[in-house]
């Protein structure tokens, strides 16, 4: 079976006055790749960059994360 290709972003917007409780991760994009072996086996893999806001008491946030996931069904 043929791959799939996918892109992902996640955005979260706070207004001014909830700026205590917003997190440093505010940007969420990703690519990732689903293949499918058989209608009960697959696997993804998804790389992910997290970006924050400048201008917080902690620093901004830029990280990178790549996530394997394999799902199987058992009978």
């Amino acid at each position: 079976k043929r791959g799939q290709l996918y892109a992902l972003v996640d955005l979260t917007d706070f207004e001014e006055r909830d700026l205590h409780i917003q997190s440093n991760q505010l940007l969420k994009m990703g690519l990732g790749w689903k293949q499918e072996f058989s209608p009960l086996v697959n696997m993804q893999i998804q790389a992910e960059r997290y970006t924050g806001k400048e201008g917080f008491e902690i620093p901004k946030d830029d990280k990178w994360e790549l996530k394997v996931r394999v799902a199987y069904c058992l009978y």
